[in-house]
Order: C-alpha cells, then sequence, then structure tokens
C-alpha cells in the first residue's frame, strides 16, 4: 500500500493532494447556456399558467406533452391550449 502524501493547501491555485496516483483540488465553475428551442411555447405557456399540447395537423392526434412530430403519421404538430383539469390514467416517478 502507498503512502499518501498531502502538501499544505494554499488559497490560491489548484491544489496537489497526492502525487501518485495524482490528486488535486481545483476550483471549476461555469455557465451554462440550455435552449428549449422547439419547446419553447410551451415553457412560456407554463410561465402564463397555461398548459400547451400538441395537435397533429393530419390525424389530428392530441398530446399532452411537447411534440414536433406526430407520432402515429410523422406529420408537422401545432400548439394548442389544454384544460387545466382532468384526468389522470397513468403516471410514472423516478
Amino acid at each position: 500500500m502507498k503512502k499518501s502524501i498531502k502538501l499544505p493547501e494554499t488559497e490560491e491555485g489548484t491544489i496537489l493532494f497526492n502525487v501518485d496516483p495524482i490528486i488535486i483540488k481545483h476550483h471549476y465553475e461555469i455557465d451554462y447556456i440550455h435552449s428549449y428551442a422547439q419547446d419553447s411555447p410551451f415553457f412560456i405557456g407554463l410561465t402564463k399558467k397555461k398548459l400547451l399540447g400538441s395537435r397533429c395537423t393530419k390525424c389530428n392526434y392530441s398530446y399532452a406533452t411537447p411534440r414536433g412530430h406526430c407520432m402515429e403519421c410523422g406529420e408537422k404538430t401545432d400548439w394548442f391550449e389544454l384544460p387545466l383539469e382532468g384526468k389522470v390514467h397513468t403516471f410514472t416517478t423516478c
């Protein structure tokens, strides 16, 4: 078993804790920009207390979740406002 070497910590820069294997402590910060792309209207609707769904322009199949294209026939979908009350038929949790 190899003995761990801990070097003194400093207020600046990267800190080396071990040399075999090399273990360092380094401050890391990032700004992450995320785009909701085609789903943006759904999230904008939520900020206005509206629930938007997607409806197929060809077969008229409706989805309660954002969809760019119909899963039944493949055609483009349009947004429509869903009622704020209804029945839950199924759900899942993570």
